[in-house]
């Protein structure tokens, strides 16, 4: 045990706990299940149901549903925390006329389709933060515009109450909302108006880096205290 080794006179620190880093290729035979690597539960409108994602060509497909706002796909793997990041590479998001969305989801409940999501939507195109809870989906904010060079990396980042979007690797927007509270899965969402499918690629999901502990000076390190 590692108390054994810290001098009676330094604090009691906890070792920090290892971060998750959980990776999805698509790198598979086409199949209505999604993986390889990971096991997916998919929802459409709040609604468990696997309708809605594929693998086609090693990358994960989003079909049209009707009459559906939406469809999410939950990697049912979790993360050490609830603070964490989740990102993937959108590759196709054709339709202009179509509204078509995807990006990824973060916080995401082991219960219900309850999560916040980064979602690019091809007819501005921007990206739009929201939350979904028990299937009912809210926009909680709209970035500047973006510049279409598919394949694009979206990201969605959870810190306490602060949720972020990236694009590229450029932080795109910052709000506070404090609706979801735990959460330690990551996944994927999707939305089209009608046949024109969208794609995804190189989907990952890790924690937060924690901040680190205070550096002690080793007591073997010390300098010698001399009597007075």
């Amino acid at each position: 045990q590692y108390e054994r080794f810290v001098p009676p006179d330094l604090p009691r620190e906890s070792p920090l706990p290892h971060g998750t880093t959980l990776t999805e290729s698509f790198n598979t035979a086409d199949s209505t299940t999604l993986g390889p690597t990971l096991t997916w539960t998919e929802f459409t409108d709040g609604a468990t149901s696997g309708d809605a994602f594929a693998v086609l060509t090693n990358e994960c497909d989003h079909t049209y549903v009707s009459g559906s706002n939406g469809s999410s796909a939950r990697a049912d793997s979790d993360l050490a925390s609830a603070d964490h990041y989740v990102q993937e590479d959108i590759t196709s998001l054709p339709g202009l006329s179509e509204n078509a969305q995807r990006g990824p989801v973060c916080r995401f409940s082991a219960s219900t389709a309850t999560f916040y999501a980064a979602r690019l939507i091809r007819t501005t195109p921007d990206i739009q933060l929201s939350k979904t809870v028990s299937g009912t989906l809210t926009n909680l904010g709209t970035s500047p515009a973006v510049t279409l060079s598919l394949p694009d990396t979206v990201k969605v980042e959870i810190n306490g109450s602060t949720l972020k979007s990236f694009f590229n690797g450029t932080e795109i927007e910052s709000i506070t909302d404090t609706s979801i509270t735990g959460g330690v899965r990551g996944g994927i969402f999707g939305y089209q108006g009608s046949d024109f499918n969208t794609r995804t690629d190189n989907w990952e999901a890790a924690d937060l880096v924690a901040a680190a502990n205070p550096t002690y000076q080793p007591w073997y390190h010390r300098a010698p205290v001399l009597a007075q």
